[in-house]
């Protein structure tokens, strides 16, 4: 469920309720990075500078200061804002099958 749209210059930031936000090139019409925060329950945003503002439904603020990088996945090519992003986009779209493993 999108929570919270934010214009930054020309990016749309796209705050979801599960903690995935997406940054959307306006010019382009093309997704620019990914972030997720897991487990906050984001109910809005917004972008200032390099820093991420986050407001939870509890009332509580969280401040995400995103990497001068960004890095993308060489599986799928989507680009994420920081490095504990990717990390988790791995974990959670390209786990290792233990199966393979075995063999």
């Amino acid at each position: 469920m999108i929570t919270s749209l934010e214009m930054s210059h020309k990016d749309l930031i796209v705050s979801s309720y599960n903690g995935f936000i997406r940054c959307i090139d306006c010019e382009r019409l093309e997704l620019k990075w990914c972030s997720y925060h897991i487990s906050d329950h984001i109910t809005a945003s917004v972008m200032i500078g390099d820093r991420l503002i986050l407001g939870n439904q509890e009332g509580l603020i969280h401040v995400t200061y995103l990497d001068s990088k960004m890095v993308d996945c060489d599986l799928c090519g989507v680009t994420f804002a920081r490095q504990v992003d990717l990390k988790e986009h791995i974990k959670q779209e390209h786990p290792i099958d233990s199966s393979d493993d075995q063999q």
